[in-house]
């Protein structure tokens, strides 16, 4: 029970009881750093909070889990440093984050007008501290490569989020300049989504918007009208390069695109490749079905992926 999903579901309870309290918090570090897309894995949860929220927020964790005792760090000097075990999940808390670099001491209260609160997961807000804070943080502490990573993310061009709401629910666009980079059906993501909209949104994010108004007035729009842009490996671009062909309506197997390729492929490794699609609709991946008319996966759920089939006209003989 250590998946990211897992981890995300124990993050969202506790936000929730946060946000009951009215806790002022955020969260830090690598978990912080997944949700932003930064990096694609996590070990534990950081919570950063409020000095004035305390004892609510200890109160409230306290009867989540169970608190462990600590052997304190001599590079770190917070005010409250506090670690959890939340059903099985670690959860360190931390009270005016401290830091001693150079025999110098550092303290850094938690600022509530640099909390982010545009990304919510299984639909509950995530407040987030800065990326800007934690390549310092992490510069402090030595860890040269987190400051570098941060920094390169940060130098990248300009990402737009954007939301379109559909039949299936709350559609997460996001796109740079001139392409689109993510298109996330409702559970998609790991239930990562965003809350609201970057401004001066560009032209290509109003383009799919117009593309979705048209493909769910059934009017069949063409996806190679959209502008699109993800980083795959070099076999996946090539499953999604065939999947984009798959015309509106109609489905074939992952085992019929494992044919067009040379040599063995598996049906299994074709369905890994359609999985980690990043632009659902415009790569429709929802027309890619299992042998003997099985439903398949889906990452944005199989009555989804029902739902999007029959809105297309197609008759669905088999089962999930």
């Amino acid at each position: 029970m250590n998946t990211i999903e897992y981890k995300l579901t124990i993050l969202a309870k506790i936000a929730k009881e946060f946000a009951k309290q009215k806790i002022t918090w955020a969260l830090g570090a690598s978990g912080m750093l997944f949700i932003r897309g930064v990096v694609n894995n996590f070990n534990d949860l950081d919570l950063i909070i409020a000095k004035e929220d305390e004892k609510k927020a200890l109160s409230i964790l306290r009867k989540l889990g169970t608190e462990n005792k600590l052997t304190s760090k001599i590079e770190y000097c917070s005010e409250g440093f506090y670690n959890f075990l939340i059903e099985q999940i670690e959860a360190d808390v931390i009270v005016n984050f401290g830091i001693i670099s150079h025999h110098q001491k550092h303290i850094f209260p938690l600022v509530a007008s640099a909390i982010d609160y545009s990304y919510s997961v299984y639909d509950t807000i995530i407040p987030l501290q800065t990326l800007t804070e934690w390549s310092y943080y992490y510069h402090l502490m030595g860890r040269d490569y987190k400051t570098k990573l941060i920094n390169n993310y940060l130098q990248h061009p300009n990402t737009y989020q954007a939301l379109y709401s559909s039949p299936l629910g709350i559609i997460n666009l996001v796109s740079n300049e001139h392409s689109l980079i993510q298109l996330w059906l409702p559970g998609q993501n790991n239930g990562i989504s965003y809350t609201g909209e970057s401004n001066d949104l560009p032209g290509i994010i109003n383009d799919t918007k117009d593309w979705l108004d048209k493909y769910f007035k059934k009017e069949n729009p063409n996806p190679k009208s959209i502008s699109i842009s993800f980083k795959g490996t070099a076999f996946q671009e090539k499953v999604l390069k065939e999947v984009i062909k798959i015309p509106y309506g109609k489905v074939i197997t992952y085992g019929d695109i494992a044919k067009t390729f040379a040599g063995k492929m598996s049906a299994q490794a074709v369905g890994q490749a359609v999985g980690n699609n990043p632009l659902a609709l415009i790569i429709p991946c929802h027309r890619v079905i299992g042998a003997n008319n099985k439903i398949g996966g889906y990452g944005g759920g199989i009555e989804s992926k029902i739902w999007l089939l029959k809105h297309e006209g197609v008759i669905i003989k088999g089962d999930a």
